[in-house]
This record gives structure tokens, sequence and C-alpha cells, in this order.
């Protein structure tokens, strides 16, 4: 999967300091392989109908803190296999942050109060801004370095370094 560098997508409102086991409860983790397994306990615990609601192009919103915890790979792979096409947030937890971009995940700081679920939003990665279409306001979330926004053209680090044959795995 790879990442377009402007997306559109529909918010899904999330809360503050949302830690790795609100993401995926902590009970589930013996259920690691395949991913996609995870994918249908999403979010279980906040909102038992979230994962079967998020579809292609969901822009999930929270506000401090997102993804505090131990660092794992799969969380933000599980999130991109339920069709997360990008995290917008006040803040990140610095693991899950770098997790994020490195499976090709966008994680975006940005002022998320004035966003409601449901709202359409429109990404412009290059740009670093965030169009919300359905108030018609305009987000800055900081411009991604352009290694990064390849990075995440290609699907991940791995990918990008496989591409680039700096890396053989």
């Amino acid at each position: 999967m790879t990442v377009a560098r402007l997306m559109h997508g529909h918010a899904y409102k999330l809360g503050d300091d949302l830690t790795v086991a609100h993401i995926i409860p902590e009970r589930h983790f013996h259920r690691r392989r395949p991913p996609a397994t995870l994918v249908p306990v999403l979010f279980e615990d906040l909102d038992p109908t979230l994962a079967g609601r998020l579809s292609q192009g969901a822009v999930l919103v929270a506000g401090r803190n997102f993804g505090l915890g131990p660092a794992d790979l799969a969380i933000p792979t599980v999130l991109r296999l339920a069709g997360v096409c990008a995290v917008l947030a006040l803040s990140f937890g610095r693991l899950f942050y770098r997790n994020a971009l490195t499976v090709g995940l966008p994680a975006l700081v940005c002022e998320t109060t004035a966003i409601q679920d449901g709202d359409e939003l429109m990404l412009d990665l290059p740009a670093g801004q965030v169009i919300n279409v359905s108030t018609g306001q305009r987000l800055p979330c900081g411009r991604l370095r352009p290694a990064v926004l390849r990075w995440l053209e290609e699907g991940g680090l791995i990918p990008y370094l496989r591409r680039q044959r700096a890396f053989i795995a």
C-alpha cells in the first residue's frame, strides 16, 4: 500500500491519551500473526462498533498523546489494514509516531479540536495542510521532510529501502 501526497477521507473522532492498549486491547496481543486478524478488535474497549465502521480512506482524529506505550510495528500496520489512511492528533507517543511513518501511515500533528466525527477531510502532505471540506477550515499540520514523503509514497521505510537497493532482505 502506497500513500498519495493528496488524500481524501472522513474523520473518525477519538479522544485524548489513547495508549496502544486502547488501539488493540492487550488481551488480543497473543493473536499477532497475521496482523489482519487484529483488525476486528481495533478500539474494541472504546467503541466496539468502530472497527466495523472504518473504511478505506478513514482518517483517525485524536487529541493529545495518541499511541502512548511500547513500540510495536503491528499497531500502525493493523490500522492501515483497516483502511486508515492517516492519523491526526495534537501530539503522539514518540514510538507510535516513528512506527507509523516506518510502515507508511502518515501521523500528522495538527490542531484537531475543531474537526468533528464524519467531517470530510483533504490532506495535502507536501503543503503540510489539512482542509476540512465540511467547514472550509484549513489547518496547518507541519510539513513532513522530503525523505519521509518518499517513504510514504513507497508504502513505508522498508519498501523504500528495497526500491533504492540500499537494503536486502
